[in-house]
Parts: C-alpha cells; structure tokens; sequence
C-alpha cells in the first residue's frame, strides 16, 4: 500500500509545484507591496527562496514536506502547518458530515428502487438522481443560499460558528454524492437479489426487511463502499468551492485565497494535505472491501 501511495504524493507535488510557478504575478512583489523599492522586492525573493532554481526549490519543498515543514505563508507569515491545523477541522466536519448524509439518503433510497424494481417509486428515485448527478454545485449552492437563507430565512448563508452554518453547505456537498451513491445502491442489489441465497433465504421464510439488509445489502457492500470511498476524495475537493460560497474557514477557502495572493506555501501545503487524505481514504476504502469480501484477499 505504501509503495503505492508515495508515488502518488510525489507526482501530486511535483504537478502542483510546477503549475503554482506558472500562475502569472510575483509572490514577492505581493508581499513586498506595489510600492516597494526593487531592492526590497529582491532582498525578499532571496528571502523566499524564489532566486533559485526551479529544481532545487522542489528539493527544498519536499525535503521539508517530509520532515512536516510546508514553509511560511507570504501573505500572513504563519507557518503553513498552522495555518492548515486552524482551518482543517472546518474542512473535516463538513466533508464527514456531506459524506455521512450522501451514505444514508443514497443507499436509503437505492434499497427502495431495489426492492421497487419498475415501479412509480423505482422511476421516481432515478430521475431525482440522475437530477441530483446533474445538478452543478455552484449553482445548486446559489439556490440553496436564496431559497433557505434569502427568501425563507431558516438558516444561516455565511460563516461557521454553529451547527446550522453547515447545513447549506452540507446539503451542497451531499445531493449529488447521494446521487452516485442511490444508484450504485440499486443496482448492486438488483445483481445480488436475484441470488440463490437470497431465494434460499425467503423460502426459508425470512421477512423481506431481513432479507434485504442482512442477506443482499451485506452483499453488496463491496461496490457501494467503493463508490462512497471515491465520493469522500470528491467531497475534500468540493470543498473548495462550497467554502468560498458560504464563507466557511476552511482549507479550501484557504486555498482560494492563497491562488488569488500568489501565496505558494500554502496552496502547496493545502493541496499535498488534501491529496494525502485522499489517498489515505481510498486505502482504507480498499482495506474494508477486502474485509468485507474474502474473495478479494486473493
């Protein structure tokens, strides 16, 4: 499994690296200010690092990466490692929560097209899904912003200082995850109900809830968890965007606000964090299906 991930982690750093380099502007004239002199300007950009070559600053950035070092912010002179631990917490609760809510609907309303095979009730749920996949995120937040917070006035459209500040946001993330979800839900249980143990198990005379969640949804656990596993590495890049329009103090609002200061600690600190997650998550993804299916151990 290491030797899998670590490969990833270096090629993700070096593609961030080399496109944080190709943003146009100079973080140093940024941070020294418009109005600064050129030897101020210089004396900074040594300061940084950025009079070297693009080689030995990748070095640099790794070899400190390493040893938990992402560098200093230009912007606010924070070491990008705590810049990340202040924000990451908000980015991990509303990613949890996203993921928790898409894992319930979607599989909730998979098992019921399942069982519903054909029916009114089957077509309905498909076509909300197909509806919920489509929908893009930026737009579905606008909405949810002007019906929930401007025209209703329910709940809170900005910040993040209660549980009610998620809510927006949460259901942003989640729809189209508990799209996905619903239907990888019916269709791995269309392929396991027709099963000789699941007939077995009916003749036997177990009830239908019984059957449907001890003998098929156990069954079919193994694709669902794969495309909830997947789902959660969309979800932290969502993030991004979802936090930028509800104004919640995350890694991804962090992020956005480093890309518009040329600020390249932190957007190479935050992008490293939230692909190393994502790859931790999906290892520990294939780790259960392994558990979860003995065929897999192979």
């Amino acid at each position: 499994m290491l030797g899998r991930t670590l490969p990833v982690l270096a090629g993700v750093s070096l593609l961030v690296f080399l496109i944080v380099h190709a943003i146009p502007g100079d973080p140093a004239v940024i941070a020294a200010g418009l109005e600064s002199s050129p030897e101020t300007v210089e004396q900074i950009r040594r300061s940084l690092g950025l009079d070297r070559p693009l080689p030995e600053q990748f070095a640099r950035f790794v070899g400190r990466a390493v040893q938990g070092d992402l560098g200093v912010s230009i912007r606010t002179g924070v070491p990008v490692t705590e810049e990340i631990a202040h924000r990451l917490p908000h980015t991990a609760r509303l990613a949890l929560w996203s993921v928790a809510a898409a894992a319930f609907f979607g599989i909730l309303a998979g098992a019921l097209a399942a069982v519903r095979r054909n029916s009114l009730l089957d077509h309905l749920v498909m076509s909300a899904t197909l509806v919920a996949v489509s929908t893009p995120s930026f737009w579905l937040a606008l909405m949810l912003m002007l019906t929930f917070s401007l025209w209703l006035g329910w709940l809170p459209s900005i910040g993040a200082t209660s549980p009610l500040h998620y809510v927006l946001p949460v259901a942003t993330l989640a729809l189209q995850a508990a799209g996905e979800i619903a239907r990888m839900t019916r269709a791995a249980l269309l392929d396991v109900l027709g099963d000789e143990f699941v007939r077995a198990a009916r003749a036997r005379g177990s009830s239908g809830r019984r059957v449907l969640f001890r003998h098929a949804l156990a069954n079919a656990l193994v694709p669902i968890t794969a495309v909830i596993g997947l789902r959660v590495g969309g979800l932290l890049a969502g993030t991004v965007l979802v936090e930028s329009v509800f104004a919640v103090p995350g890694v991804g609002r962090m992020m956005v606000e480093a890309v518009v200061a040329r600020d390249f600690p932190v957007i190479q600190g935050g992008v490293l964090v939230i692909a190393t997650l994502y790859v931790a998550v999906n290892a520990a993804t294939d780790t259960v299906a392994v558990v979860a299916d003995p065929r897999l151990r192979a």
